[in-house]
């Protein structure tokens, strides 16, 4: 039942900073739609698509160009223990990214009890 506890009560530090960059994306042929050859993506204006490795592409129209704008997961901090890294790839952008998890701040340290089982 302790470990059902702590489970349960972990909880998400937020810690993880966005990357975004932004992509050039006319093509003549294909006039108001942002256009990657490099990803095989074709996007309308203001049209958004998450993309495998946790990135999503926004087209938006700057001044009579199409640009796509990437935002990705960017670098995280290295958790200090307790605390410790989930990701899960299967989510879509932002979800996917990493994150700091930590257990509530009672269960870091158990002095008061010689038994190394309750650890988180």
């Amino acid at each position: 039942m302790l470990h059902l506890l702590i489970i349960l009560t972990v909880t998400v530090v937020p810690s993880v900073f966005a990357a975004v960059s932004l992509q050039y994306a006319t093509d003549t042929n294909q006039p108001g739609k942002c256009v990657s050859m490099e990803e095989g993506l074709v996007l309308p204006d203001g049209g958004t698509q998450t993309l495998p490795g946790c990135k999503r592409a926004v087209c938006t129209n700057l001044w009579g160009h199409m640009y796509l704008e990437w935002a990705l997961c960017g670098k995280e901090e290295i958790p200090t223990p307790p605390c410790m890294t989930r990701t899960d790839v299967d989510l879509p952008y932002p979800y996917c990214c990493p994150k700091t998890v930590c257990p509530p701040p009672h269960l870091w340290n158990n002095n008061n009890n010689n038994n190394n089982n309750n650890r988180f």
